[in-house]
């Protein structure tokens, strides 16, 4: 398995300090999301690793601790409110979660950051001949 992009001493730096189960639950959704960052990003190693580096090490670092970030959020603990409303008569109060179900993902903005924003669009001719 390969190296995380991130430790828990890199997100509790860029986030906030952790508790001890808090630590260790960190490190295993650090493995995780550094996977998933491979998987969008195809030869995302090969660009750190070359000399000089292709891509600036942080850009990974903060991309992975971000989605570890929303994960640890959502626990019932301390749910992530992005809308709150209320009301003072007769009482209500409402909220909407970011993210509920506690799902790993990254944004459109950070897959950007790592360079996979590029869209490619492709002609295949249908006959012989025809030009695409």
């Amino acid at each position: 398995m390969a190296e995380p992009f991130a430790t828990v001493t890199d997100l509790a730096t860029l986030w906030r300090p952790l508790s001890a189960p808090e630590q260790s639950r960190a490190e295993g959704l650090l493995e995780v999301a550094s996977a998933m960052v491979r998987q969008e990003c195809p030869g995302i190693d090969t660009k750190l690793a070359a000399d000089p580096p292709l891509m600036d090490p942080s850009i990974p670092r903060w991309v992975v601790c971000q989605a570890v970030k929303r994960v640890m959020q959502s626990s019932v603990d301390m749910p992530s409110v992005t809308q709150q409303q209320q009301t003072v008569g007769p009482v209500s109060l409402g909220f909407t979660l970011s993210n509920p179900s506690g799902d790993m993902y990254v944004t459109r903005s950070e897959l950007t950051m790592l360079g996979q924003s590029e869209q490619v669009a492709v002609s295949i001719p249908m006959r012989q001949g025809d030009v695409g």
